[in-house]
């Protein structure tokens, strides 16, 4: 999901010429279906037992990875299944001209409340143009049964020429079909930190006096002395996703791992920006270091604790991603399906 896209970007935004498929049509892949008039798309999910932690609740990855699975039925809902076979569903003008979207960015907000083993999930998704190359993509997670929210997340796209490799600027046939398949009006589930993941924040402790937060100096202070390192990993083929890179779901597994243990006991995480820097290939060596924010209010008080990420390849400087999580003690009641 870091990468460039041979077939389309999954997840990214849907957008070809002609109409879109009709508003409330189930897409094939299960109970999901357009709504509001075919600007925004609805999918259901059960937790299963794959996706929970210890204490039978919703790993935060997990979550992700079900937005990403509503992002994709949307574009199936738009355009239904591929003519060729199995495989993901794709905008075919978008394959025609040879574009994909890349992420670069994706932010998310967990609520008070966490879904449980066997309890039903709603996952709504939408996207809009953003600026003349860019996309954004947004979501809101509920409790089927309470309405209330789990997690709002939203994620920022380029859109790129799969021939240059280079940024590519939206052709008026895919901008006409945003008119007719995002809001009529802005909607953002929220609004990602300007600058960066690490925007707003001290650093841990180094850079340079008067540097920008989130500088370079920030970075580098972080990559040589970090407070806490996590196991180095190198990426393997279980790690490789239908776009011959690592999954964007690894990325999140592998800068958690850096956090001291006790991060998901009696803690939880409520936020979450991930900035992607480059694709991670099969054979790289993944360092994962952390260091605890300037800004965190510190210890496990109310206010919680916030840290910095950064995945390298080792041996090098060269960076993965640039990550900022926050956590504060757990206080909240899962609901779990009958």
């Amino acid at each position: 999901m870091g990468g460039v896209r041979a077939r389309g970007a999954r997840g990214g935004a849907p957008a070809a010429a002609g109409a879109p498929a009709v508003a409330g049509a189930p897409a094939r892949r299960g109970g999901g279906a357009l709504v509001a008039g075919g600007r925004a798309y609805r999918e259901p999910f059960r937790v299963r037992s794959a996706e929970v932690d210890p204490h039978q609740r919703l790993r935060p990855a997990a979550l992700l990875a079900l937005m990403q699975e509503a992002a994709v039925g949307h574009v199936e809902a738009l355009f239904g299944p591929p003519k060729d076979g199995p495989g993901f569903p794709v905008d075919p003008l978008m394959a025609d001209m040879g574009l994909t979207y890349v992420l670069t960015k994706i932010g998310v907000r967990y609520g008070d409340v966490c879904a449980g083993f066997g309890s039903e999930v709603l996952v709504d998704t939408w996207f809009r143009p953003l600026g003349k190359a860019g996309l954004r993509r947004d979501w809101v997670a509920s409790d089927a049964a309470s309405g209330e929210e789990l997690a709002t997340a939203t994620s920022t796209w380029v859109l790129v020429n799969l021939n240059t490799r280079r940024l590519a600027r939206i052709p008026e046939q895919l901008m006409s079909h945003f008119e007719v398949s995002s809001p009529t009006e802005p909607r953002a589930a929220l609004e990602l930190p300007k600058g960066g993941a690490w925007a707003g924040t001290s650093g841990g402790g180094g850079g340079e006096p008067g540097e920008e937060p989130g500088g370079e100096g920030t970075a580098e202070a972080l990559r040589c002395a970090p407070q806490y390192t996590g196991p180095h990993v190198t990426a393997t083929f279980q790690h490789i996703d239908a776009n011959r890179h690592v999954s964007n779901l690894f990325y999140m597994d592998w800068l958690l791992s850096a956090l001291p243990e006790g991060r998901s006991e009696g803690s939880r995480l409520v936020e979450l920006d991930m900035d992607y820097k480059s694709e991670v290939m099969l054979g790289d060596g993944v360092r994962s270091v952390a260091s605890e924010s300037a800004a965190s209010p510190g210890g496990d008080g109310a206010g919680g604790r916030e840290f910095l990420h950064v995945l390298t390849e080792r041996g090098t400087d060269k960076e993965f991603m640039r990550a900022r999580t926050k956590w504060v003690p757990e206080t909240y009641a899962c609901r779990t399906g009958a």
